[in-house]
């Protein structure tokens, strides 16, 4: 079993309950087989949630486990299997669950291989209790293969919207990884009747630290079957392994898997148009990664992962 630091007693439990007709921040994560970060994802933003939920896609790994360990108080976990060929249809139906379920007057979408800085979650706060702004807009760093490295480059800028006012009429509609208000687009570079709503937050204010690409050959085999077997009509549980080593990734390449509407597809470094680059990491990771980074360099293993064996 798993222990936190910022386990809530008997009193926090019971102003807890007396705040829940007004709730500031609803966390909002979607999972599916995504026991790699969670438990650090979820442990860097707890403390600050007044409410936490989370849709599950199923998992068959230990990520229910992981999301079980936390004091439940403020969770709300729902886990199903979600039908359909299109992952971004998938992720769709989930977050707008999220969305559903949320009763913050702010909302942070944070994906589970996510971390957040503790000062910047304190900035976060103090920011959305003062602002007359709608969303918040920031930047992430991508890390690339290992902790040591992140990737940049047109491709990896961050054009989501993570932390949302949480108005009327608010839902994924065209696309799964940006939010509507009643049909209209609300942060991307086109959703102009929402622009003078934007916080453009800088560097030194908050960022994501988004670990999805730092993970083991054998994390990144389980990730290439999921959007396999989600994404192309031809893979089946028969047949998957031979498209899985067919993949650019086994051959060699320094490509990661990503996924798109029209399928598999391979976004990486030798890419001349995305003119992407990779970088050392110069500065410290999320105080919630710490001695864990050095765990991981050391075992090859999260803390997590150590507990459960």
């Amino acid at each position: 079993m798993f222990s936190l630091s910022f386990y809530e007693g008997k009193k926090e439990k019971n102003l807890r309950k007396k705040s829940l007709k007004n709730k500031l921040l609803s966390v909002c994560m979607i999972t599916a087989d995504s026991d790699d970060f969670v438990y650090e994802s979820l442990s860097s933003v707890y403390e600050f949630a007044d409410e936490i939920i989370v849709v599950d896609n199923n998992s068959q790994d230990n990520t229910l486990e992981i999301l079980h360990s936390f004091p439940q108080t403020k969770m709300k976990i729902i886990s199903r299997k979600f039908e359909g060929k299109n992952y971004q249809e998938i992720v769709k139906q989930k977050r707008n669950i999220c969305l559903s379920k949320a009763k913050g007057n702010w909302l942070l979408v944070i994906d589970p291989d996510e971390i957040y800085k503790y000062k910047d979650m304190i900035w976060m706060l103090n920011t959305i209790k003062n602002t007359r702004k709608i969303h918040l807009r920031y930047n992430s760093v991508q890390f690339w293969r290992d902790y040591d490295h992140v990737i940049v480059g047109p491709h990896w800028d961050d054009s989501q919207e993570r932390c949302i006012k949480n108005l009327s009429g608010l839902k994924y509609d065209k696309f799964a990884f940006s939010v509507s208000v009643n049909g209209e687009i609300l942060a991307k570079k086109y959703g102009k009747k929402y622009e003078d709503g934007i916080y453009w937050a800088g560097e030194a204010e908050i960022r994501i630290f988004h670990y999805g690409y730092a993970t083991n050959p054998w994390k990144i085999k389980r990730k290439i079957t999921n959007y396999l077997l989600s994404d192309n009509p031809m893979v089946n549980e028969s047949n998957i392994e031979q498209f899985v080593l067919k993949h650019p990734y086994f051959s060699g390449h320094l490509n990661q898997p990503r996924h798109g509407s029209e399928g598999l597809w391979i976004a990486g470094i030798d890419n001349k148009k995305q003119k992407e680059e990779v970088h050392p990491f110069q500065e410290e990771h999320p105080e919630s990664m710490g001695a864990k980074v050095e765990e991981f360099r050391r075992t090859g293993k999260m803390p997590w992962e150590i507990i459960l064996e």
